[in-house]
């Protein structure tokens, strides 16, 4: 069964329930439903705990309250045996201090407590853990933080850091003001906007950001990664899929078991996959690009600069393309005889030596950074933009 968690932030001050109201049992198919409400006055500066097993919802703004609501769902064939069950669960809302607590907890597979929260925007910290069961938080200005045996975990305008974290399902944030920590034991993870440093990790799962106000760090056992923008480096690695970073702000380092890397406007790369093609497109800086199996395309920037760089592949073709004003010194050899590799230059200053195994040297504009090229079985090819 898929069940939905939502929480969202709320302040609390060492205050008791100020009114609880509960619904009758009603049947719902197979269940029965037993609904109860209640308010819990709120103070600024105050953290929200909710321990649950089963869907939890955290959303603001409460005013100066939180607002709860659990439905508490029981499967079996007859009333009486449904009010047996309950009796064997337990509910509270209370505070202690500057937290406030809402838990549900019970036993049997058969028993599970939804919970919605409305919190006010005082609150600094909100924290939900369920057994199983899909969390969901929106509209929270303070941290948040959400743990799951097995669900989808869903955040949205979350002003502060976020950290979450489930067993087995897919992660979804929307806007996080802070530091992201996201990791899930077998899903996706999906990213619109974080504003700091942002570590992703799947077990087997796709990871994609579309806005990083920092450092990404995205690993996957599994899966593609796709990082549209970062204002800071990235660190991206796949035991089993392609990495595309479209634009950085810092260095990319990128490695692939088993596909291939495309990079676009970085200040600096270094990659490596072990059976998939690399491209490369307006990265300056220095370029350290390895494949074991697959081509290298690259576009060397018209500005930015170009530092020291290798392009190296074991089986595949490497396909340079160079501005006509850049300054830099082209060192390119295929290790392949005349009949299985060979350098194509549109440049008359590379020279090209065509005894022997194909060795091509040259200066450009003067001469600069050392740009090497080495194909163990293919072409290289040279090409003027």
């Amino acid at each position: 069964m898929n069940q939905r968690i939502t929480v969202a932030g709320l302040v609390l001050a060492a205050v008791t329930t100020a009114t609880a109201q509960t619904a009758g049992l009603t049947r719902e198919g197979e269940y029965w439903v037993e609904t109860q409400q209640g308010v819990l006055t709120a103070a600024p500066g105050s953290h929200l705990k909710v321990v649950s097993r089963g869907t939890v919802t955290v959303t603001g703004d409460g005013g100066n309250q939180f607002l709860y609501t659990v439905r508490k769902r029981v499967r079996a064939a007859t009333e009486e045996a449904a009010r047996k069950l309950l009796e064997r669960t337990q509910f509270s809302a209370r505070n202690s201090g500057d937290w406030a607590y809402v838990e549900f907890t019970g036993t049997g597979a058969r028993v599970t407590g939804d919970i919605s929260v409305r919190v006010p925007s005082g609150l600094r910290r909100a924290i939900v853990e369920t057994s199983y069961g899909n969390i969901e938080a929106r509209g929270l200005n303070a941290e948040f933080q959400a743990v799951t045996g097995g669900g989808q975990v869903t955040a949205d305008r979350i002003a502060g850091a976020a950290v979450v974290k489930t067993g087995g399902g897919e992660v979804r944030i929307g806007a996080v003001g802070g530091i992201l920590r996201a990791s899930t034991g077998g899903g996706a993870i999906r990213v619109q906007q974080a504003g700091a440093e942002t570590w992703l990790d799947t077990a087997g799962g796709e990871i994609s950001v579309e806005n990083a106000g920092g450092v990404v760090h995205a690993s996957t056992g599994g899966g593609n990664i796709n990082i549209e923008r970062a204002e800071g480096d990235v660190f991206a690695r796949t035991s089993g899929g392609m990495v595309t970073v479209n634009q950085s702000a810092g260095e990319v380092r990128a490695e692939s078991a088993g596909g291939g890397i495309r990079i676009g406007n970085a200040k600096g790369v270094r990659c490596e996959s072990a059976a998939g093609a690399i491209h490369l497109r307006q990265v300056s800086g220095e370029l350290k690009a390895v494949t074991a199996v697959g081509s290298i395309h690259a576009e060397l920037p018209v500005s930015g600069g170009l530092a020291n760089s290798l392009l190296s592949t074991s089986s595949g073709d490497i396909t340079v393309w160079i501005p006509s004003n850049l300054a830099v010194t082209v060192k390119a050899l295929t290790e392949a005889s005349m009949r299985s590799g060979k350098i194509v230059s549109e440049f008359p200053e590379i020279k090209l030596n065509t005894s022997g195994e194909p060795v091509a040297f040259g200066s450009l504009n003067g001469g600069g950074p050392t740009l090497q090229l080495a194909v163990a079985k293919g072409t290289i090819y040279l090409r003027r933009r």
